[in-house]
């Protein structure tokens, strides 16, 4: 028996006993999670379905691929996927992410260590969140175009097509990859294009013994259909749903309200104020969830201490927020918990009072580094308390920016710097009228948001 002031769950939000499987009825085959999945030798020789086409489907799918008689993955609905390496997929010749996985070097026998190389230096850079969504949005979908060409690494053209049909209409395919969660790997695409699985897109899926039939799909690998079709395919042997797990608080909790977006920086629940926390609930659109679980804990110490007091109004905050996410996050519906790791990290910096300060210019290498690298956590060590700026130091004199920069990166940061500058004084602009032009509640994105509003401010900066 324990006695506490403050409880903080830090056990996150999935639970291997809170495993989240779809309606398979009619089906008489052998059902597995992936959770429970080991290896591919048990699916040697056989027809595989799965079912998801998140990060664990994408693992899971290519390693059964290698081995299964056939491999077929299922998603009821559009998805996009990001390689993990996007300079090296790009612009590097037969580039394979599976094997990089494994070596640790490219095609070209090159070791894949500078930052430039990984997606998250692409996704949280800082000058990033300086533009509009709509330029972030159009860079974005440029270089999904340019992966529709093809002409290096494996898979491309299929992530393009993906890519394109996943970010939808309207307002969403404005806003590129934002709108909807994105697949962090890139090995789906490039099993699909060397003929070891298929990728059906569709709604629904009826189950006749070990037979799946799709009756209204839209999609098939690269093939997009312009009316529903229904595909079969027979003798499944195998289902393994990729299909996460439902979040559940530990016995005891059972009556906590898991709108998510309901609680102050996904952490805080109405009515409890800081006696109660959840880590591990707040998931980055990109970035790193430990990153953001880390910020998170560091306010918690500080609120335990008395060293910080949550807002008084702070539920209110979170429903503001939470409208925001609901808006942004507009075709990711089934995942509650997705927040924007720049704009949160910024935020959350703000709250511990541990905001980075921009080096020197003169300083050009850090400087440069500040804008154009990830946003790392050990950023936010420089200052206030658990300060390590030593940590700082020893990271930046191993991480060289000359060392770390690439071509092909540089390009793209040259590209943004050009779109941003036009766009500054029409910021201040913005930020005078809209006042003026807002329409509704807080909780809503208002009119000119996209065009006129730095990325960085749109969701996560209401305290």
């Amino acid at each position: 028996h324990c006695v506490a002031d403050n409880l903080i769950m830090a056990v996150g939000a999935f639970q291997p006993e809170n495993k989240k499987l779809p309606d398979l009825k009619g089906y008489t085959g052998k059902v597995v999670h992936s959770a429970d999945y080991v290896n591919n030798k048990e699916f040697a020789g056989k027809r595989v379905l799965v079912i998801g086409v998140g990060e664990s489907s994408a693992d899971v799918t290519t390693d059964i691929s290698e081995v299964a008689k056939s491999t077929t993955v299922w998603s009821r609905r559009p998805f996009m996927i990001a390689p993990r390496y996007p300079n090296k997929t790009l612009f590097t010749k037969d580039f394979s992410e599976s094997d990089a996985l494994v070596t640790g070097r490219d095609s070209k026998n090159n070791m894949i260590y500078k930052a430039a190389d990984f997606l998250e230096s692409a996704t949280t850079h800082r000058i990033g969140g300086l533009l509009p969504l709509y330029l972030f949005a159009i860079l974005r979908r440029g270089m999904i175009g340019f992966g529709g060409i093809g002409l290096m690494g494996k898979g491309l053209k299929q992530m393009s097509v993906w890519a394109t049909l996943g970010m939808g209409n309207g307002t969403t395919k404005l806003m590129g990859d934002q709108s909807l969660v994105v697949t962090k790997s890139s090995r789906m695409s490039q099993a699909c294009s060397e003929g070891k699985m298929d990728v059906v897109v569709s709604k629904t899926a009826e189950f006749f013994g070990t037979d799946v039939v799709f009756p209204d799909s839209i999609l098939r690998n690269m093939e997009e259909f312009e009316k529903p079709q229904s595909l079969i395919f027979k003798d499944i042997d195998v289902i393994v749903c990729c299909t996460g797990f439902k979040p559940v608080p530990m016995k005891g909790l059972e009556h906590i309200d898991l709108d998510v977006r309901s609680w102050y920086k996904n952490c805080f629940v109405p009515g409890y104020d800081d006696r109660l926390a959840f880590l591990g609930y707040a998931r980055p659109h990109q970035g790193g969830l430990v990153a953001v679980s880390e910020m998170l804990a560091r306010y918690c110490a500080l609120l335990a201490r008395g060293d910080r007091k949550l807002p008084k109004n702070y539920a209110e905050l979170a429903k503001v927020e939470g409208g925001l996410s609901d808006a942004y996050f507009s075709q990711a519906h089934q995942t509650q918990q997705l927040v924007d790791y720049p704009s949160f990290m910024a935020s959350l910096a703000k709250l511990v009072g541990c905001e980075p300060d921009m080096p020197s210019p003169f300083n050009f290498s850090l400087f440069a580094r500040y804008w154009t690298f990830a946003d790392w956590p050990v950023w936010y060590r420089q200052r206030g308390p658990g300060a390590n700026p030593e940590a700082l130091k020893q990271l930046m004199s191993t991480c060289r920016f000359q060392d770390h920069m690439c071509p092909e990166y540089a390009m793209m940061l040259v590209a943004e710097i050009l779109f941003l500058f036009p766009f500054l004084p029409l910021y201040r602009i913005y930020s005078v009228l809209e006042p003026l032009i807002a329409i509704g509640e807080e909780d809503v994105l208002h009119p000119g948001w996209m065009y006129f509003r730095r990325k960085i401010d749109l969701l996560h900066s209401t305290a």
